[in-house]
């Protein structure tokens, strides 16, 4: 602008839209991928980090994410196409233990005791 590279005659007198951008930091690279995104699906539905705030955190624009997932759903839904969600340790039902199938204590760790 100094320089004369852009010519924008009315940016000293309105220069906000010029201006209105939002800058994205970089991704870091993640030490353990799957504990990460565990701890941040977590802190979202406790209500402390919006989805928004973890999809920029990874260099990316929620607009444009969220645009990209209603656009898939749209053509999964034109084409017919019906893909489930992974399932996670919360989504299932914690298995029984049927009392008798408890491992027993060796006998020597009986005596220990």
């Amino acid at each position: 602008m100094l320089a004369g590279a852009l010519d924008l005659p009315d940016f000293a007198e309105i220069a906000a839209p010029y201006l209105a951008v939002k800058w994205i930091p970089p991704k870091w690279d993640w030490v353990d991928p799957l504990k990460d995104r565990k701890a941040e699906i977590e802190a979202i539905e406790a209500g402390l980090k919006s989805r928004s705030d973890v999809i920029e955190s990874e260099g990316y624009d929620a607009e444009e994410v969220d645009r990209r997932i209603a656009a898939d759903h749209a053509r999964e839904e034109e084409l017919g196409l019906e893909f489930g969600r992974a399932a996670t340790a919360r989504d299932e039902p914690a298995a029984e233990v049927d009392p008798e199938d408890r491992e027993q204590p060796m006998q020597s760790e009986e005596n220990a005791a």
